[in-house]
């Protein structure tokens, strides 16, 4: 094999390295932000929304109210600050669409009419807490950009047995 052919299948290489990356990078970038409640699930399988992720966070990042973890925690905890519920901690979420809040068990089930959060942006911070000492569960949830409760679990609560 020649050097200049060599040459040529090195370059060819790296750019379909360089491709694959381009394609999947916002991808690893959106993964941590797809874990919680109602998140979106197939960014590794639609790297399409990798970049859809990339373009929800740059365009709801502007001016957000609760830009910062501390400042939705400190907001949860204001909001959420005690009997029934209290606020423990927060998770910025990448939604797409209402979903079904879980319970876990032992946990406080909402009212049959309130089971069904739903975000009014992509980008919604998940308020983790307790309601009457039971285990830590979704109680709440705040719009990223205008730190808004979007849903909040002491609306129309039912007390699980």
């Amino acid at each position: 094999m020649t050097p200049r052919r060599l040459g040529r299948k090195r370059l060819l290489g790296a750019v379909l390295l360089g491709a694959v990356c381009l394609i999947w990078a916002p991808a690893l970038i959106a993964i941590p932000y797809t874990r919680g409640p109602g998140g979106v699930h197939d960014v590794w399988e639609r790297p399409d929304q990798g970049w859809e992720f990339i373009f929800d966070a740059i365009t709801e990042s502007r001016n957000a109210q609760l830009g910062t973890s501390q400042a939705a925690l400190q907001r949860a905890q204001e909001l959420w600050a005690g009997p029934p519920a209290s606020a423990v901690s927060v998770t910025l979420t990448w939604t797409n669409g209402p979903f079904r809040v879980p319970v876990p068990p032992g946990g406080t089930h909402p009212g049959w009419n309130n089971v069904r959060a739903i975000p009014t942006s992509a980008l919604e911070w998940i308020v983790d807490g307790h309601v009457n000492r039971g285990p830590t569960q979704m109680i709440g949830m705040l719009d990223y950009t205008h730190g808004r409760a979007t849903w909040d679990i002491r609306n129309r609560v039912s007390v699980a047995s």
